[in-house]
Order: C-alpha cells, then structure tokens, then sequence
C-alpha cells in the first residue's frame, strides 16, 4: 500500500469530533502550559538579548585586542639602546660605577686611576 492509497482512505472516512471533555482537558493543559514559563538556569539568563550588554563586551573584547596589537610606539632617544661599541662601553662602565655588584661575596676595593689597565682611556676626550 502506498502513501497515495493510505491519504485517500483517510479522506474517506467520516469524521469524528473528540467528546467535548476531552476538548476542555486538552485546552486546559496547553493553556496551563502556556501560562507558566520554563524557568531558565543562570546561563540562559545571562545569554538571553540584551543589546547594551553584548556591545559593551564586544567593545572590551576590542579594546583588549587593540592594546594588545603589535604596534609600539618608538622609544625616545634617551631611552634607545646604543648601537655603537664605544657607547656601548661608556654605557656598561657608568653602569659598573654606579650600580654595586651584588654577586659578589665581598666588595671590591676602589681602584684609581692610575692603575687603571694599559687598554683602557683614563681621561675622557
């Protein structure tokens, strides 16, 4: 039997209407139904529509990606890392002079400058 056949037998048969109780039954439990509202857990409420909400998220959700981008902004010249061997030493020394060496177990006499290594400038030029 095909679905065809099965569809025509149906429109043959005569109609019955349910008793009248049971129309009030059924009513009555999809009116109930209706009236109550599914309680929603902590996670729905919290993703239930609320535009102001949703934008503020996606604006901190913005701003943490652009601080976090990868421009920088340029370092000013005082700060700059020397590139040059001379500053670069100059740099290093003014360091060792002002800066204690705490690794050290006991600390190192002052040296002058007259006993300072033939490779070195005492003066500055």
């Amino acid at each position: 039997m095909t679905d065809n056949e099965i569809a025509q037998r149906l429109r043959a048969l005569p109609r019955r209407t349910p008793p009248a109780a049971w129309r009030r039954e059924i009513l009555a439990a999809v009116e109930a139904a209706a009236e109550r509202p599914e309680p929603l857990g902590w996670w729905a409420r919290l993703f239930q529509p609320r535009p102001f909400g949703w934008a503020l998220l996606a604006l901190t959700w913005l701003g943490i990606i652009v601080l976090q981008s990868p421009y920088r902004p340029p370092r000013p010249a005082h700060l700059a890392v020397p590139t040059d061997t001379k500053q670069l030493r100059e740099l290093l020394l003014a360091r060792q002079r002002l800066v204690p060496d705490f690794d050290s177990p006991t600390p190192s006499p002052p040296t002058s400058q007259r006993s300072a290594p033939h490779g070195r400038a005492s003066h500055s030029t």
